[in-house]
């Protein structure tokens, strides 16, 4: 690596992590997804969260999920949110982007949902400061409440069993949601933004007792198989929405009233 390449990637970190947890954070991306256990945990200081810490676990997906968040920030509104809004962070993982959004919309309710428990554990953590006004939910979105079965190999990608049933590992249940149950239950009438990251659950929820959908403003959503980018866009045009490809995300789509 030349020394520009060296120099550009300090700077980016530095964009992120407050400075003496920058060479924390790359020992633990370089680890990836060897050596560690989900007991362990390391600290990190996070500038656009006034360099409050989070936790990241070494040898997982969270420091890739870290980074996502606070450099790339396809999860943010593409539009002004009023004071007092409600946003839903669908698939929150381990609490980054609702950490972000309430630190970002102070007078926000923030609702995150998280479909693995050990994922919604450490979100609950990572959001302990704003948990006046955020709320973290374990289980999954899915087209009815009850019971569902999930897995995967990587914790910022597991997936509900009847979105890639072939090819799931290390199967796990959780409670399912409808979002009108939630919404009910949580005492939301109307939802200002929501970020929808439910790895392929889309193709279920926005096109099966999805009438949820008339309570919501504005969708950032991230599109993944078996949805696809024009699917998803024709079943929100049908609720009334317009839509259109998110400005950086290559899988999003930004749904607007």
């Amino acid at each position: 690596m030349g020394l520009f390449s060296k120099s550009r990637g300090l700077i980016q970190h530095a964009s992120v992590l407050a400075i003496p947890d920058i060479l924390k954070f790359r020992r633990i991306r370089r680890l990836g997804m060897r050596g560690c256990t989900d007991d362990h945990v390391e600290s990190l200081r996070i500038r656009s969260l006034r360099n409050l810490s989070v936790e990241c676990r070494p040898g997982t997906t969270d420091a890739e999920v870290l980074w996502d968040t606070f450099h790339l920030k396809y999860h943010l509104p593409t539009i002004s949110l009023r004071t007092g809004a409600t946003i839903f962070d669908l698939g929150c993982n381990v609490g980054y982007t609702t950490a972000h959004l309430a630190s970002l919309y102070p007078g926000a309710r923030v609702i995150g949902v998280e479909l693995d428990q050990e994922n919604a554990m450490l979100a609950q953590r990572n959001t302990r400061v704003f948990s006046d006004r955020v709320t973290i939910v374990h289980g999954g979105v899915w087209i009815h409440d009850g019971q569902l079965t999930y897995g995967g190999d990587e914790k910022w990608g597991f997936r509900i069993a009847q979105v890639k049933e072939p090819d799931l590992h290390h199967r796990m249940t959780a409670p399912a949601y409808n979002l009108n149950t939630l919404c009910d239950q949580l005492k939301v009438e109307s939802v200002d933004y929501m970020k929808i990251d439910i790895e392929g659950a889309e193709a279920f929820v926005l096109s099966e007792h999805s009438d949820w959908l008339d309570r919501v403003s504005c969708i950032n959503l991230e599109v993944h198989a078996p949805a696809t980018f024009d699917g998803c866009a024709s079943l929100l045009g049908g609720r009334g929405f317009s839509c259109q490809k998110h400005s950086t995300h290559p899988f999003g789509l930004i749904a607007l009233k």
